[in-house]
């Protein structure tokens, strides 16, 4: 119980947050969405997309071109959230409503790589590979 009302809580307050705590508050929300069978509001929908919309925009094409032959992690990631990313923006198009299990495939891979990222490549200093994805995540 404690748990739903901090998360309701920090969902009520999301843009308060880093965009790193903000990817954690979202992903924990529908991996609770997905658990519980809950079917959201439309509303919840249109606040949603907004996020889906700012991912879409960071350079997942061009960490996957960088990591082609360097990362097979961070490249195959790179080119599901594309995918991932172009099936929620499609179905968008034609309806108000997206697929959940897309969407909770989509913020658990954004924050997989975000977290393999900081776990092998930062070590005080940036890695040019990947400077214009981190620096999108760090300033959405």
């Amino acid at each position: 119980m404690t748990l739903i009302l901090k998360t309701d809580l920090e969902l009520q307050n999301l843009k308060l947050f880093d965009n790193t705590k903000q990817l954690e508050i979202l992903n924990n929300e529908v991996a609770y969405i997905v658990t519980n069978g809950i079917n959201p509001l439309e509303e919840w929908y249109d606040d949603r997309f907004e996020y889906i919309v700012t991912y879409s925009k960071l350079g997942w094409k061009d960490l996957a071109e960088r990591f082609n032959l360097k990362d097979k992690y961070i490249f195959d990631t790179a080119l599901l959230i594309i995918q991932l990313i172009g099936r929620l923006l499609e179905e968008r198009a034609i309806k108000r409503f997206f697929y959940i299990p897309t969407y909770h495939t989509l913020l658990y891979n954004i924050k997989n790589i975000w977290e393999y990222y900081n776990t092998t490549y930062v070590c005080g200093e940036a890695d040019i590979d990947v400077v214009d994805l981190i620096e999108g995540m760090a300033y959405l």
